[in-house]
């Protein structure tokens, strides 16, 4: 495996890259049951990202409330899971920022 590595690290590196691999091991995290439905809905809205010059911005809210109506959430639950969704946005956004310094 590390010699596989060090092949596509040479082959890049003639081109001028330098590829990134992935963790060999994926460390699991562990929820507690009354968070399940905000880390399901959060991933489901992953790819909605407002992005601007510096970097992600925000969540798109418009596309969040279409994949909520999609998933059929109840209007009484979700108040609690969009501010679940929001500490979650701002947590990644703040990981972010700290990954950059």
């Amino acid at each position: 495996m590390e010699q596989d590595k060090a092949e596509v690290d040479e082959a890049a590196a003639a081109f001028g890259l330098a590829p990134v691999f992935e963790r060999d091991e994926i460390e699991p995290i562990y929820l507690w049951p009354e968070n399940v439905a905000a880390w399901n809905f959060f991933q489901a809205v992953s790819t909605q990202w407002v992005v601007g010059p510096a970097g992600a911005i925000g969540l798109h809210y418009p596309a969040v409330t279409i994949v909520r109506d999609a998933q059929g959430v109840r209007r009484k639950d979700w108040p609690k899971l969009f501010s679940e969704v929001q500490a979650m946005e701002r947590a990644t956004l703040q990981a972010w920022r700290e990954r950059k310094k």
